[in-house]
C-alpha cells in the first residue's frame, strides 16, 4: 500500500469535515425540533394539571354543599 501524500490527507480531511458539518447540522435541527415538542408537551401537561385540580375543586366543593 502506497503511502499517502499531504495533499490526498488534505483533500481526505476537508472531506471528512465537509460530512461532520452535513451531520453535526442535522443533529441541532433534530434536537431543536425535539426542544420544540418537549416544550409542547409541558404546556398540555401544565393545562391538564390545572384542569384536573379545578374539576376536584369543584366537585369537592359540590359534595360538601351536598352533605351541609
Amino acid at each position: 500500500m502506497a503511502r499517502a501524500t499531504v495533499s490526498q490527507v488534505n483533500s481526505d480531511l476537508k472531506e471528512h469535515l465537509a460530512q461532520c458539518h452535513e451531520q453535526s447540522k442535522t443533529v441541532f435541527t433534530t434536537l431543536q425540533e425535539l426542544k420544540q415538542d418537549i416544550k409542547s408537551l409541558n404546556t398540555k401537561i401544565d393545562v391538564a394539571i390545572y384542569s384536573t385540580t379545578g374539576f376536584l375543586a369543584t366537585t369537592l366543593v359540590a359534595i360538601m354543599l351536598l352533605i351541609i
